[in-house]
């Protein structure tokens, strides 16, 4: 229990912002109330850096890391007003005592930032700067979930390009490269915000449709298929795609089933030609 609690603590993320100022705060005013009431003790100004972490760590605005700063400069130039110290010596110890704060928040903000870089690399294709295949499937299985739980429709379609393996023989392995950058490009650009979109693996991408009829996935994924075309063509890629795509208002068995079924709609259109859309 105390490991969870350390954990969601310390993960960016694992607390709400409000939470973290409030946590934040009654630990500052606790921290003044002990050091206010032992003035012949030991002084705990030093501990002032764990809420200021706390807020580095759970709230992006860095007006509120410096509200919190402030906060505890004050503070602690109260108790050593109380304790009687003189301004040469408090002006000394609010000047460590920004120094120390300084260093710890920049320390705690750049471990926040490389966590959210790990955790977006943990999530991304690095090379279109879409989801990868791991975290698809997560977004399908959420969507399968809300759905077995609250209804309602969702649709998937696999995105296969045509004729990549010439492109790489033709103009090599760097031109599909930037083929496949423009591709994640092209999807970023025209898909909806509620749209998932993500690289399964070489030339071949998927995307999760949330509350997505079939006939408006079906005119989706045929203004995709035109829109792939024209930029490709814009981009010097003389490449097309097929889209098969699949409309689940039943909830499927399985994340692996709704991806069968909407890739045995893609291997239809790809049998059947090119720059093709088919639904299953």
């Amino acid at each position: 229990m105390l490991k969870n609690e350390a954990v969601r603590l310390l993960t960016p993320g694992k607390m709400a912002p409000a939470m973290a100022v409030t946590m934040s705060g009654f630990s500052m005013l606790s921290l003044f109330a002990l050091d206010a009431g032992n003035p012949g003790g030991a002084s705990l100004h030093s501990l002032y850096v764990y809420p200021l972490v706390l807020l580095v760590i759970h709230c992006n605005t860095p007006a509120t890391v410096l509200c919190g700063l402030g906060a505890t400069l004050t503070l602690q130039a109260v108790t050593l007003t109380q304790r009687g110290v003189v301004p040469a010596a408090m002006l000394t110890e609010i000047l460590i005592a920004l120094a120390s704060s300084g260093l710890m928040i920049a320390l705690a903000r750049a471990a926040r930032d490389n966590f959210h870089a790990t955790v977006l690399l943990a999530a991304q294709d690095s090379l279109t700067e879409l989801l990868n295949h791991r975290s698809l499937h997560a977004v399908v299985e959420a969507e399968i979930d809300r759905q077995r739980r609250y209804g309602g429709v969702f649709s998937l379609a696999m995105i296969d390009i045509d004729n990549f393996k010439q492109l790489n023989d033709t103009r090599g392995h760097v031109a599909g490269d930037e083929a496949l950058v423009w591709m994640g490009v092209i999807l970023r650009r025209n898909m909806r915000k509620t749209d998932s979109v993500g690289r399964i693996g070489g030339d071949e991408f998927a995307i999760v449709l949330p509350n997505t009829p079939s006939a408006e996935c079906a005119a989706l994924c045929q203004k995709l298929n035109s829109t792939i075309a024209r930029d490709m063509q814009t981009a010097r890629f003389a490449l097309t795609t097929c889209i098969g795509h699949s409309t689940f208002e039943e909830t499927p068995e399985s994340i692996v089933a709704a991806l069968k079924k909407a890739d045995g709609a893609l291997y239809a259109a790809k049998a059947a030609g090119k720059s093709l859309v088919m639904c299953a």
